[in-house]
């Protein structure tokens, strides 16, 4: 980790809390620390939108803080808003893999849910998954062209 990196830290609030529920007074200096140790995909994703939307970080400026690439920043941000909440739920709570939630990712967050649900039953795997979510984009363009 760089030291040299500019990082906004937070006073804590009346709670006794910094800038990310949970972390200790330090604000998100704290929270930067604890993507090196065994944060959760969706521990990282609320990380990374708080450094970038609280303390106004730039996503490579993120990436370089954290020691991650470019894109590692851009899909845990998609994780916090893109998703819709009841599947932020599911994947908060273990009951989603990061992989399908990177393929919900790509829909409509409407449209997420219910493809969710039809992961389920058909007892689908990320990669199916992945594939499906693919197929459905292919028809929603293929519906906006000839929309128009």
């Amino acid at each position: 980790m760089r030291a040299d990196l500019p990082v906004a830290v937070r006073a804590a609030d009346s709670h006794g809390e910094g800038a990310i529920a949970g972390c200790p007074a330090v604000g998100s200096g704290a929270a930067v620390d604890n993507v090196d140790q065994d944060a959760t995909k969706w521990e990282e994703a609320w990380i990374v939108h708080a450094l970038i939307r609280a303390d106004g970080l730039t996503q490579p400026a993120v990436a370089e803080l954290l020691g991650r690439h470019k894109s590692w920043v851009c899909r845990r941000l998609a994780l916090v808003e893109k998703l819709a909440a009841t599947v932020q739920d599911d994947l908060r709570l273990g009951l989603l893999t990061p992989t399908a939630a990177r393929a919900l990712v790509r829909l409509p967050a409407g449209n997420q849910a219910d493809v969710l649900t039809t992961m389920r039953q058909a007892h689908l795997n990320a990669d199916e998954l992945a594939g499906l979510t693919k197929d459905l984009i292919g028809v929603e363009a293929n519906d906006d062209r000839v929309a128009t």
